[in-house]
């Protein structure tokens, strides 16, 4: 969690209010039952895989995240090549991430 909460907050004055609010447990549980509503709408309208697997991961749940982003790739998400953004960092030595950036031909370290 350090890691993402240093990737997404640039500014040392915010970044402990930042990581507090990360670390809350009730993020971590809203954040769960956020994905839950999205994978239900998944299956009935858009939603952005992208959008949901982003959201794993700042749950903390790296397994799920790359579900959704192998869905990305199946579904040609444009927003795909963000994966180099440092958001993806806790993902990168999983060799199904590397699978998924190996078949766009992005770097992953």
């Amino acid at each position: 969690m350090q890691q993402f909460v240093d990737s997404v907050c640039y500014n040392y004055i915010q970044k402990p209010r930042v990581r507090s609010t990360f670390v809350l447990p009730a993020f971590t549980e809203h954040t769960k039952q956020n994905n839950k509503v999205a994978e239900l709408r998944f299956k009935t309208s858009y939603w952005s895989p992208m959008d949901i697997a982003q959201t794993y991961i700042m749950a903390g749940e790296n397994d799920k995240a790359i579900k959704w982003l192998q869905k990305c790739f199946e579904l040609h998400d444009p927003n795909l090549p963000y994966l180099l953004l440092p958001i993806f960092d806790n993902l990168r030595e999983d060799p199904r991430f590397q699978e998924i950036a190996r078949k766009m031909n992005l770097p992953y370290k």
